[in-house]
């Protein structure tokens, strides 16, 4: 029937755009935006309100060309968009931390560049085992079956998170080890 199909169809595109999405916010968009925002209230407490809207400002002009710049100029298409946010979200961090450093003179630059090392690492590993899924689980997409296309995909999945927060837990990112250790506190008897 064909809205069972479409509901199949409806179920597997979110999750492979779900787990594509946690894969790319992760690396590329999720660290620089966090930390922005903890650089927004780090500038509130020290009474400096102008100075995260006027980078803001600055970050969504640079979006803008940037955009336009990849996406039309150089043909990139979603990559750019994708690419250019990564890149604005990263020089908004960097600009609002480097004003804050300049500004109290005592940040823990060398621990937080640790953790983003950290995440980098795990990252990387993901990106390979989703590039080795492409290349071996769904190279023959359009001949596989419904149930086959459905077991690749959530393969690759499960693949791709166990790696990311296999390696971020061996790497002892912080915040792995907390969700770990609020886990096993839950369950524990």
């Amino acid at each position: 029937d064909a809205g069972t199909l479409t509901m199949c169809w409806t179920v597997i595109f979110f999750f492979a755009s779900a787990a594509a999405s946690a894969a790319y916010l992760t690396v590329s968009e999720s660290f620089p935006l966090e930390t922005r925002a903890l650089a927004i209230a780090a500038f509130y407490a020290v009474g400096k309100r102008n100075t995260p809207m006027v980078v803001s400002f600055l970050a969504i002009g640079t979006n803008l060309f940037l955009n336009w710049l990849f996406t039309f100029r150089l043909g990139w298409g979603h990559r750019g968009l994708a690419f250019s946010t990564s890149l604005v979200a990263t020089f908004n961090f960097l600009l609002l931390y480097g004003l804050m450093w300049r500004h109290i003179r005592g940040l823990e630059t060398r621990r937080l560049f640790a953790g983003l090392g950290k995440i980098c690492v795990a990252g990387v590993l993901l990106a390979l085992v989703c590039w080795a899924a492409n290349h071996w689980w769904l190279d023959a997409w359009e001949r596989l079956r419904f149930f086959e296309k459905l077991f690749a995909l959530l393969a690759a999945i499960v693949a791709s998170l166990i790696t990311f927060f296999g390696a971020a837990f061996l790497l002892r990112v912080d915040e792995v080890q907390d969700v770990v250790d609020l886990v096993r506190q839950r369950f524990r008897p």
